[in-house]
């Protein structure tokens, strides 16, 4: 009798676990696009960059210099680095050069900008995770700017992007005579 009761006893316990278990699973399954959307994306990043859509008073680089962004420069769409000629300046040294974008400083190494001399050129390295020292392939410390941005920007930004159609009158198109084209 007592073998019989330990043994309902067990088998509700794993039921009650199994429960357990698949009420979690679908709790994450449900979540799941939540999450996903809350990965960071580094065209977000850049467009920050490039519109200067964040706050740049007292603007700090890893060694605690003060930060002057002058000039973003021009986006680069092709390889290497994605900001092409920028200017800034770092405590009293102005420099001239490119800037590369990434979500976390560890992307650096990750992406083997650290051995790629195309890189070389880059005089600032902009994230949104600063969580490692990043180098050039001749072995120069390249200042960072951890970028602080509102969660409300960020949504806004995912809105404009999900939307695939360019104009907004895009259904209508095919309704104007071809003449007018």
């Amino acid at each position: 009798k007592h073998e019989k009761a330990t043994s309902l006893y067990s088998k509700t316990i794993k039921q009650y676990i199994s429960s357990l278990i698949q009420e979690e699973i679908y709790f994450l399954c449900q979540h799941f696009e939540k999450i996903k959307c809350m990965v960071l994306k580094e065209d977000f990043l850049q467009h920050l960059w490039q519109f200067k859509l964040f706050d740049q008073n007292n603007l700090q680089v890893t060694e605690c210099e003060s930060l002057e962004i002058i000039d973003v420069g021009q986006r680069n769409t092709d390889a290497g680095p994605d900001f092409l000629n920028a200017k800034i300046k770092i405590d009293d040294t102005i420099w001239a050069g490119n800037v590369e974008i990434h979500t976390k400083s560890s992307d650096w190494v990750q992406h083997k900008h650290h051995q790629d001399a195309v890189y070389d050129s880059v005089i600032l390295h902009v994230v949104a995770q600063m969580n490692a020292d990043v180098f050039s392939s001749s072995n120069r410390k390249i200042p960072q700017l951890q970028l602080c941005f509102s969660d409300n920007l960020r949504t806004q930004f995912e809105k404009l992007t999900e939307n695939q159609t360019n104009i907004r009158c895009y259904k209508e198109i095919n309704k104007i005579p071809s003449f007018l084209k």
